[in-house]
């Protein structure tokens, strides 16, 4: 049991990193520190994915959607974070039981 918790507690880790890099990455310490306008840690909690930017979209008044197994789904707007401080510029959507927790647009938005 104990191998089957950690193995969980490891997937968790390299999930979230996943965005960011690894753990060795200089960004992930940024991608730690996310939060969606609730306040919820984007990374803590959820498995950050790189979004490719032929799987999301915008209608050009800050809705976006993401393409999520061959569906679009409409992102919460309280999902949405847009940092100034972003190291990076592609898409990362945050996924937490199925719902998007947080959503960050590529730089070209």
């Amino acid at each position: 049991m104990r191998i089957i918790l950690g193995m969980i507690f490891v997937v968790s880790i390299v999930m979230c990193a996943v965005a960011g890099g690894n753990i060795n990455d200089p960004n992930h310490d940024w991608f730690e520190h996310q939060r969606n306008l609730a306040n919820q840690s984007c990374c803590e909690i959820a498995d950050g994915h790189r979004v490719d930017d032929a799987d999301w979209k915008s209608d050009g008044a800050e809705h976006y959607q993401v393409r999520l197994d061959g569906k679009w789904i409409a992102v919460p707007d309280a999902s949405v974070i847009n940092p100034p401080d972003r190291p990076i510029d592609y898409a990362v959507v945050w996924i937490w039981h199925g719902e998007i927790l947080c959503f960050m647009p590529g730089s070209g938005s």
